[in-house]
């Protein structure tokens, strides 16, 4: 799991179904889907308002500064 101080979880479950399903797109494993599918909620939740998927240009910058 990703932890993260939660602003608003406004949407969190549509944002991590639709990055579940970019990444089996992507012809990620579904292992691989799912943590990709996590990030991307983790960081929705982290900001105010309703959830929009995260590009993938701030995936990338949210994930260096929480996994590496």
């Amino acid at each position: 799991s990703v932890r993260v101080q939660a602003v608003d979880t406004s949407g969190a479950g549509d944002v991590h179904v639709g990055a579940t399903l970019a990444g089996l797109a992507r012809g990620m494993s579904w292992p691989d889907a799912v943590l990709f599918a996590n990030r991307a909620a983790a960081y929705a939740v982290s900001r105010p308002g309703p959830a929009a998927g995260p590009t993938d240009a701030e995936l990338e910058k949210f994930r260096a500064g929480r996994w590496e």
